[in-house]
């Protein structure tokens, strides 16, 4: 006979990135239409030097002027892609 109590583990097999978005703590979705790397770039030093505004830089609030400020200081221009 078959032995299992029927749990479902989260799985990513067949799930649309969105839902797993939402499931994983892992994976963050950046929230930005345009200077999306930058974005990407702040929340992951946030991420590493415990920035109390972590959460906030997640839900895509207070960022924009950290990435405009990144920005400015390294030269960088993602007009082009």
């Amino acid at each position: 006979m078959p032995v299992g109590f029927g749990r479902k583990s989260v799985r990513s097999k067949g799930r649309p990135l969105a839902e797993m978005v939402r499931l994983k703590r892992s994976i963050i979705e950046v929230k930005a239409k345009t200077g999306c790397p930058a974005h990407a770039l702040i929340i992951a030093i946030a991420r590493i030097t415990n920035d109390p505004d972590y959460n906030s830089y997640r839900q895509g609030y207070k960022i924009l002027q950290k990435v405009n400020h990144l920005l400015q200081t390294t030269g960088i221009n993602l007009q082009h892609g």
